[in-house]
């Protein structure tokens, strides 16, 4: 069997979105950061992005500004760190 490892890599967020749109029936409970992550799979001799995000340009960085998302980096941003 492989053995493979699952990474969580932060490329953008919101600092203050309702906790009520993250977590069901907490109407009026604050404000919570909300990352945007991308999910990497590696694995001895490979690496597999499962979740690339969204592209901040053109309507994805209207849509990221009209919700407040902050700090955005590309894919090979991230996977350069």
């Amino acid at each position: 069997m492989a053995n493979y490892s699952i990474w969580v890599l932060e490329y953008a967020y919101v600092p203050n979105y309702y906790v009520s749109g993250i977590i069901y029936g907490y109407h009026n409970q604050g404000y919570r950061k909300l990352p945007y992550c991308y999910v990497l799979i590696k694995g001895k001799h490979h690496a597999a992005m499962v979740d690339v995000g969204y592209n901040h340009k053109e309507f994805g960085g209207y849509l990221g500004d009209k919700f407040g998302v902050i700090n955005w980096h590309s894919p090979s941003e991230v996977l350069k760190e």
